[in-house]
Formats: C-alpha cells, structure tokens, sequence
C-alpha cells in the first residue's frame, strides 16, 4: 500500500464514521500520511484525529479511537496504534508494504531514481574491491593491498593494481 493509498483509506475510514453517525465533520479532501517522525511507531503515521478533534467537538484520542478500526480492518493493514495526544501509526503487513515499495519503484521508470529520467552512472570495476577505497590516494597507496612500491615486485602487476579507464 502506497502512501497515497493509505491516503484514500484514511479518507475512507473518516467517511464511514460520518456515515455511521458516530463523527459530525466535514471530510478532508486530503489526509496527510507520512512516515513516523524520530521515536514513532509503525510503516506510516497520520495526524488526522488532531485536525478533526476540534470541528468534531470530542478529544483527539475519542477521534483516533473511532478511526483505528475502520483503518486496522483494511487489507493490507496489520495494526494500527494511537500514539501521543492522537496520531495513528499504520503498520502494514510486510506482503504489502513490499508490494508498495516495488510499485513505487517501477513508478518511477528508468534511470537513476533520481525521477529526471538519466540513465545511471557509469560504474567502473577494479580488479580488487578495495582498490576504490578512499585511501587509494594517500601514503597508505603503497601497502601490500595495491602492492608496494617497490616496481620489481610481483604483486605490482597483479589484477588487484589493475585499474580501469573512467569515462
């Protein structure tokens, strides 16, 4: 599930307890759900029981109570937690939450996820793995991992010093 998904289902779930007689509210046009900030719980968290509380005359926590099981008996939904003065923190089932994040992903076509559509950066391969290291162009440069710098040494031409052309 997208966050634009839990998006419409919070929606959703607020419509139905206006339906149900049990909020007295107009219903959003949007519901923001985003991921928890630093100490939250869960895949993602909305504050729409804070913006309801007071157009609803009843305390967030009375509004986060008659939203989270409208939204907790959603597919794809595992649980939904009330956390502080009322936000609701969604966990998803992990099934869909993988199945959010692939979709997201191919959304966002070829490239480099950057979103302007540019293909990735070239990558290049040394023969070693640590010869890209950040210490390739310090004094360390003639250790034993790149071979030292003594040129009648074997292991100066061995496939780890190898390098390849950048373009």
């Amino acid at each position: 599930m997208t966050p634009v998904e839990l998006s419409r289902t919070v929606l959703c779930a607020v419509r139905r307890a206006v339906d149900d007689g049990e909020l007295s509210v107009a219903v959003p046009a949007r519901a923001v759900v985003t991921p928890p900030g630093p100490g939250g719980r869960g895949d993602y968290a909305t504050n729409i029981a804070l913006q309801l509380a007071r157009p609803a005359g009843r305390t967030p926590l009375d509004v986060a109570e008659i939203l989270r099981p409208r939204i907790r008996d959603t597919s794809g939904v595992a649980d939904v937690e009330i956390t502080g003065p009322g936000f609701l923190n969604i966990h998803l089932e992990r099934a869909t939450a993988t199945a959010a994040l692939v979709r997201e992903i191919l959304g966002c076509g070829p490239g480099d996820g950057s979103g302007n559509g540019s293909p990735p950066p070239a990558r290049t391969r040394h023969g070693d793995t640590r010869h890209g290291d950040t210490r390739h162009g310090d004094t360390r440069h003639g250790d034993t991992r790149h071979g030292d710098t003594r040129h009648g040494d074997t292991r100066h031409g061995d496939t780890r010093h190898e390098q390849t052309s950048y373009e």
